[in-house]
């Protein structure tokens, strides 16, 4: 369980094997056999934390708290019903942390700190011994069809990330018709969602070290069109 949770904060904070095993000063294959659990000492394990920036105490806290893949109905309810709770959890559920929430979003502190104490109360957010957050809910969470989110996204959320100007510098969008049945588009909607976790462990991610990094809204989405509905955008007048 440490292991796992010790890969899950190398992984989300995009340090690899290479710089791992440069700041440590031994080879990749001996890393790899570490974070297998081979030959691992306590003194290295302790190596390990200094590097990814986190101590044993913070990893067995972690670890013993399991991630869950759905919110429960009241959940969705409290967090559908503030605005601004729900943005400071799935802002955490991607890997901020409580200085970026003040600094980026102009949280006054007290407010940060009581909109975290009630994530932590709900279950949805835990707090190590050294102030960092940790989400208990995964990345690919899913939320209750027709449920409280899912109506909050398709009211405001959806707007905001689709925008009214596709054409703006800086969009990047993708677009295919293709024959599917239902099974190809359970098929599209698993390939979308390897595509993001490959997305947040990659350059660029909020962990990566850059000064240009902003957020960016990510949407992918497959859906059955009607040949009357592709008709109709056909003969459309493009005016």
């Amino acid at each position: 369980m440490i292991l796992g949770e010790l890969n899950r904060v190398r992984k989300q904070r995009n340090i690899s094997l290479k710089l791992l095993a440069m700041q440590l000063g031994v080879s990749e294959p001996t890393v790899m056999r570490w974070l297998r659990g081979q030959a691992l000492t306590v003194e290295v394990l302790d190596q390990l934390c200094v590097c990814l920036g986190t101590d044993l105490r913070s990893l067995i806290e972690n670890a013993c708290e399991p991630e869950t893949e759905r919110l429960s109905l009241r959940q969705e309810r409290i967090l559908a019903a503030d605005r601004r709770l729900s943005l400071i959890f799935f802002l955490i559920l991607n890997g901020a942390q409580r200085d970026s929430l003040e600094r980026d979003f102009g949280i006054e502190p007290s407010k940060c700190d009581e909109l975290i104490e009630r994530l932590v109360r709900l279950g949805l957010v835990t707090k190590a011994s050294n102030g960092r957050l940790r989400s208990l809910v995964s990345r690919s969470v899913r939320w209750q069809a027709g449920g409280p989110l899912a109506t909050v996204f398709e009211r405001t959320v959806l707007s905001m990330m689709l925008g009214p100007a596709f054409g703006r510098q800086g969009t990047h969008y993708v677009s295919q018709f293709a024959l599917l049945d239902e099974e190809g588009r359970e098929y599209v909607f698993s390939r979308f969602e390897a595509l993001c976790e490959e997305i947040l462990r990659g350059p660029g991610y909020v962990g990566h070290p850059s000064p240009e990094r902003e957020w960016s809204s990510i949407f992918m989405m497959t859906r059955p069109i009607g040949i009357a509905e592709m008709r109709s955008w056909m003969e459309a007048d493009p005016t």
